[in-house]
């Protein structure tokens, strides 16, 4: 199945446990006229780089801080907490 709809890098890379596939790399749009974030798109993308992921995930947590004080979180996060299972 892999082979079917990846590329053979891709694939490969899978079978040998070296990405992930998440659904957080691609960002909200944003609605021209008025500003506000539309629904990030729910797009399972191959990763291989953590370090890229982690970056992703603490630009997501620091808007949420400046967008709600109130609830604010500081997490730490490990690679598990980024690794889907």
């Amino acid at each position: 199945m892999l082979d079917d709809n990846f590329p053979a890098a891709t694939a490969g890379a899978v079978t040998q446990s070296r990405g992930y596939f998440v659904n957080f790399l691609r960002e909200a749009p944003v609605d021209e006229e008025t500003g506000e974030l539309g629904e990030a798109p729910n797009v399972y993308e191959f990763s291989e780089d953590l370090a890229n992921m982690r970056a992703i995930a603490i630009g997501y947590m620091g808007r949420f801080n400046e967008a709600f004080s109130l609830l604010r979180r500081d997490l730490v996060l490990f690679p598990d907490a980024l690794v889907p299972v």
